[in-house]
This record gives structure tokens, C-alpha cells and sequence, in this order.
């Protein structure tokens, strides 16, 4: 098995900034600010890494940003419900691995 490191820089330009340029001017046309929330679920460093990397992108495309960290099953539960609930987010991603396992 061959370890490769991938540079996913060239599918952020293909994709995500493509798709960003081209829903920018209905955005500001609606008075829509796109809003992404992430949660950290545990100190793994890619999901540190990773996180870091969406908010760079975010930083640079106009999108706001706000990183979350939880502790517990319950905690991330009512952190969800929470951002369901504010209308102002677009989007919840969750960060794998969690620390929680199977457990409740």
C-alpha cells in the first residue's frame, strides 16, 4: 500500500470556490450572510487540521465561521438542537472522530 499525502487545494479551486464566485452576488443581492458551524468532538489532529482549514476557507470566501468544541454525547446533542434552531447558521459540520464512542 502506497501512503499518499493529497493536496485537496486544487478541488477547493474546482469546486467549493467555483460554486462560492457563482452564488456570491445572489447572496449579497439577498442580504444572505452564509454561516458554517464546527464542532469538535475530539483532540484528534486531523479533525484539528482539517477544522483549520475550513476556516481558512471560510475566512477567504466571505463565509462565516464559528468552531465549537463538546465533551460528551449530551453536550453535542444540545449543541445540534441549538444550531438547528438558530437560523442564522447554514450549515453544521461535526468533526470525526469523536472522543464518545458507542456510549451514552
Amino acid at each position: 500500500m502506497n501512503d499518499k499525502i493529497l493536496n485537496i487545494s486544487d478541488l477547493i479551486n474546482d469546486f467549493d470556490r467555483v460554486y462560492f464566485d457563482n452564488h456570491r452576488e445572489f447572496y449579497s443581492r439577498h442580504g444572505i450572510y452564509p454561516s458554517i458551524a464546527a464542532v469538535l468532538t475530539s483532540p484528534d489532529s486531523g479533525s484539528v487540521s482539517y477544522m483549520k482549514g475550513i476556516r481558512k476557507f471560510c475566512l477567504e470566501n466571505g463565509v462565516i465561521f464559528s468552531d465549537y468544541s463538546t465533551r460528551s454525547p449530551q453536550e453535542l446533542d444540545e449543541l445540534i438542537d441549538s444550531l438547528n434552531a438558530d437560523r442564522s447558521v447554514h450549515g453544521i459540520m461535526v468533526m470525526y472522530p469523536t472522543q464518545y464512542g458507542d456510549k451514552d
